[in-house]
């Protein structure tokens, strides 16, 4: 079977985590205010705020 063929190479530990690194270091930021947000939303339902 042709699988290597078809299969992208694998790449180096190093060369995965920082092609991953801007997206999480962009995505971890948003996802935490999006939750500080809606925790301050369901406060303000509840009247606590």
């Amino acid at each position: 079977m042709m699988v290597d063929g078809l299969a992208p190479a694998p790449h180096s530990p190093e060369e995965s985590s920082i092609s991953d690194h801007p997206l999480l270091f962009f995505l971890k930021p948003m996802v935490y205010f999006l939750k500080l947000r809606e925790n301050a939303e369901n406060k303000e339902k509840l009247g606590l705020f």
